[in-house]
């Protein structure tokens, strides 16, 4: 996900999705693949040019996401972009799961060696796309059942040997650049200790990520 450290669940560069919204000329459908993601928006590239002043700025927008059949619409709302004749548009963060989990934690996206356990004993082992203090989304190296329960260990980076546990559930499958063993982890029993250090994670990445984007916008600026 280079260039997109954001609160992404499922939103990647070159990620297909359709777009859909009620304007005054009927509703509009339309093919896009994300082009740029922000922290608070990201743009998507057109599959055919849209005319000039068809969408409103703050008007909603729908997204189904291509490629999960698992995915509901989602809102989202037009930014800018339309203004003249285009094949690019900004839109909002959709808000949800992509924004918090439903305990309202920030997920950020990080990778992290994850390790996870069946009541079976068996070991699977993966890497997080992304993670918040309620959940986390991960790429496993096998695939496991919707609705299970595992007990889940995260590394904790730069400190080699340490990780924090939790008892937590299969909650979600998704399809993500051609990989399926994508799984969705909801926290169920959490010490609030392991809990606080896992927030602290989220919180010094979103402190690097800001940093970061602040650099660039410095940048942009002395041209």
């Amino acid at each position: 996900m280079e260039g997109s450290r954001i609160l992404e669940m499922e939103l990647a560069i070159g990620r297909p999705l359709t777009i859909s919204a009620k304007t005054a000329r009927g509703r509009v459908r339309l093919k896009a693949k994300v082009s740029y993601l922000g922290r608070h928006h990201f743009k998507v590239r057109l599959d055919k040019s849209l005319r000039k002043k068809v969408l409103i700025n703050g008007q909603e927008i729908n997204i189904r996401l291509l490629g999960d059949k698992k995915s509901l619409p989602l809102d989202s709302r037009y930014l800018r972009g339309n203004d003249v004749e285009t094949i690019e548009l900004v839109l909002a963060i959709p808000g949800g799961e992509w924004i918090t989990n439903r305990r309202n934690f920030v997920r950020v996206s990080m990778e992290l060696l994850v390790v996870l356990t069946r009541r079976s004993d068996e070991k699977i082992q993966g890497k997080t796309l992304n993670i918040s203090g309620g959940g986390l989304l991960a790429v496993f190296d096998k695939r496991l059942m919707l609705g299970e329960d595992v007990t889940v260990a995260i590394e904790i980076p730069d400190r080699p040997g340490e990780e924090v546990t939790f008892l937590g559930k299969v909650v979600r499958q998704i399809e993500y650049l051609n990989k399926d063993n994508v799984f969705g982890i909801q926290f169920k029993r959490v010490e609030r200790r392991a809990q606080n250090k896992v927030c602290k994670m989220v919180i010094v990445r979103q402190f690097e990520d800001r940093r970061a984007e602040l650099k660039l916008l410095t940048s942009r600026s002395e041209f």
